[in-house]
């Protein structure tokens, strides 16, 4: 949320007028002009806003709520406010006739590039409404759903009125964002060096390794330290193509870089039907070659050495070894059968940092463009730079199979790399390096500088120059030398990673914990002090259960009907047993659902809470079967239960209720928790396919 300063500042860049100024000010500083509330048609609720620093309502957790984490994610949304002011729509219809209403829009959208006021709606809602009211919405030629009246009655005021549809959510971005969450709001969580390296160094030794493969990998690290990652932008998923729940689906890569780079060689390889992965072949180790058993001598830049008892020493060119190996004919006899084919160009793109990707990927598309006959401005690239590009894509694609290998810097063939000065001088500026300069003493540059002066003076050997010292200094290994000069703590940070290594929306959510029903009954059975055998009556079940799993997570029984302080003492109890809450809570309109003290405990612990519609037992059928089930399948059973008062005229003082309760509070509780943890969360659950609650919340929640 902007300051004050920001606020004035994002104003004078914008270039608004006073009165629109005034008016986006008061909506800043006002409550929403209305309260949502739920229908027998939708879904209402307040989202916990961490980017706003307050609750934001709702009125369809279809559009509206996908809506909300669009905005709350995006960094070029500065701030977002619901019900932001009240419009008069004064228009005439279809039929002649004039018509005057109120009308409030869903939201008022603050962005890096201007202020919106937006209304959505699904794509279904807004054919109908076209059908009913053709002059208030219409979608024009362009394609753009329209509504005339509000567009007017937002320009009296300065303001811009846009109609967002369903169709522009990104429903694999929206259902990411739910699941990533927890990570990107914890801002206390961190992963460690060690961790991070662990991760990198599984993902760099295949590019393109999916996440399920990665999560099975990890040794010291978990499933939290990757997707916190993710979160944070230190890894790379595609959240707009991939969802992440779906595990084997996914590729991960070390960057967005990496993933282009991935897909570009995809793109151009001329056969893809192998997974890029590389195939081992060290030095020293053997190949099958039309029989004869072959050792690996050295595998060089231009040519591959092999040797065999029968045959002695053979030289090869290396891409020549390379087709031999990818056409089957040379096979490593530690490879199993059905290995994947020798991807030449895996060293070379591993190799390559986020820089040198990022400069390959804008080649690749310039390239793309030209081979395309698109016009390309001198400003992008000149021709004849474009004609050199495209010259090494081509040759790339002769030597690797894939043009984007050779649009890669070639930075390693820049210029001449032999050292000019002579041995002497060079072995005696390592040495003094080593001996003055990466020592605890720390000296400065320039003092060891001049000792090495001295000493080439001294012994008669050509002086180096100071900006050579210094680059020989600056090329040494870092971590090293920060070791040596700071300690271990200081060069920690400086410890290398390599980037590449030696090749020796969903059932209930997509997670625990991520959408949860809430709700209380009254048991049918009938309950004594366990003093006096004083018939209490019948008590009441609050059940917070995980609609993923269908795992109850907490439950209370008390004899106090519907209060807040059953609602907190459930939710306690789930942090005492998992020591967390849930992302999101759906409740029915009950009172002690709405309280202040119940919506500021959300607001405070970031809860999204969801109220489902009045009358409407399918948008809560998660507890409301399970209360069917916990009645039929246990309170039924018990002896002092209320099933036959069901049927007033049946009852008689001999088969009274009242009259055989047993059962004290205490005993209720005890025999409740072993038939959850016993018959209830032990046996497959129909809605689960196949699965128990426990075997449905331990998967998920790996």
């Amino acid at each position: 949320m902007l300051s004050e300063q920001e606020f004035q500042s994002w104003c004078t860049l914008m270039d608004f007028k006073k009165e629109t100024i005034e008016t986006v000010q008061k909506i800043r500083t006002s409550p929403p002009s209305r309260s949502v509330r739920s229908s027998k048609y939708n879904v209402a609720g307040r989202y916990p806003s961490k980017k706003m620093g307050m609750s934001i309502q709702f009125e369809s957790h279809t559009v509206e709520l996908a809506a909300i984490y669009l905005a709350e994610y995006d960094d070029d949304v500065l701030e977002y406010y619901d019900q932001p002011i009240t419009l008069k729509l004064d228009y005439t219809r279809e039929n002649g006739r004039r018509i005057s209403f109120f009308y409030t829009p869903d939201f008022l959208v603050l962005r890096r590039d201007g202020v919106q006021i937006e209304e959505w709606k699904t794509e279904e809602q807004l054919i109908k409404l076209s059908q009913k009211d053709p002059v208030r919405y219409f979608k024009d030629e362009e394609g753009r759903w329209r509504c005339p009246p509000a567009e007017v009655a937002a320009s009296q005021i300065d303001l811009e009125f846009c109609v967002r549809t369903s169709a522009e959510v990104n429903l694999n971005l929206y259902r990411n964002l739910i699941f990533l969450e927890d990570y990107l709001k914890n801002e206390n969580y961190t992963v460690s060096e060690e961790k991070k390296r662990e991760i990198r160094n599984i993902l760099a030794s295949e590019l393109g390794m999916k996440l399920a493969e990665l999560l099975v990998s990890l040794k010291t690290t978990d499933a939290d330290d990757v997707y916190t990652l993710v979160a944070t932008n230190e890894l790379y998923i595609d959240l707009e193509q991939y969802i992440i729940a779906k595990s084997s689906d996914v590729p991960v890569f070390l960057s967005e870089q990496h993933s282009v780079a991935f897909e570009s060689i995809c793109s151009t390889k001329p056969e893809n039907t192998y997974p890029v992965t590389a195939l081992t072949v060290n030095i020293n180790s053997t190949v099958m070659w039309d029989g004869v058993t072959w050792i690996v001598i050295n595998m060089g830049f231009k040519s591959v050495y092999l040797y065999s008892d029968e045959n002695g020493f053979l030289e090869l060119p290396k891409m020549y070894f390379v087709e031999l190996l990818n056409n089957g004919k040379v096979v490593p006899e530690d490879e199993k059968s059905g290995s994947r084919k020798y991807a030449p160009y895996l060293d070379i793109l591993l190799e390559a940092g986020p820089e040198e990707l990022a400069i390959a990927n804008n080649r690749m598309y310039l390239v793309k463009r030209k081979l395309n006959e698109e016009k390309i401005s001198s400003n992008e690239a000149s021709e004849r730079t474009l004609r050199r590009w495209i010259k090494d894509y081509k040759e790339g694609q002769q030597l690797y199979g894939s043009g984007y290998i050779g649009l890669l810097p070639k930075h390693q063939q820049k210029g001449n790399r032999d050292q000019r000065l002579p041995e002497e001088t060079i072995t005696l500026m390592e040495e003094i390096i080593e001996n003055e300069y990466e020592n605890l003493k720390q000296k400065n540059k320039i003092i060891v500088y001049g000792q090495l002066v001295n000493l080439c003076e001294s012994k008669n050997i050509l002086v180096p120059s100071y900006k050579t010292f210094c680059a020989t200094v600056q090329n040494r290994n870092r971590y090293e030398q920060v070791k040596k000069r700071q300690g271990d703590r200081a060069a920690y940070k400086h410890e290398s990673f390599y980037w590449n290594l030696d090749y020796s929306v969903p059932r209930h959510g997509d997670r625990p914990f991520e959408i949860t029903h809430i709700d209380r009954t009254q048991l049918d059975v009938q309950l004594v002090c366990s003093k006096t055998g004083k018939v209490l009556g019948r008590p009441w079940l609050t059940f917070l259960v995980d609609a993923y799993s269908r795992t109850i997570l907490s439950y209370r029984i008390s004899f106090e009907s519907a209060s807040y302080r059953s609602v907190m003492m459930t939710l306690r109890e789930c942090v005492r047993k998992y020591h967390r809450l849930p992302q999101s809570i759906v409740v029915d309109g009950g009172k002690e659902f709405h309280s202040i003290y119940f919506d500021t405990f959300t607001a405070m612990y970031e809860i999204s809470k969801k109220v489902r519609p009045p009358a409407k037992s399918r948008f809560g059928n998660v507890i409301e079967r399970l209360f069917g089930t916990s009645n039929s399948n246990f309170i039924h059973n018990l002896q002092g239960n209320t099933k036959i008062t069901k049927n007033v005229r049946q009852v008689t003082k001999k088969v009274n209720p009242v009259n055989h309760a047993v059962w004290s509070l205490e005993a209720l509780y005890e025999a409740l928790e072993g038939w959850i943890s016993v018959v209830y969360s032990d046996n497959v659950h129909p809605g689960l396919e196949g699965q128990t609650p426990d075997e449905a919340f331990n998967e998920g929640a790996i």
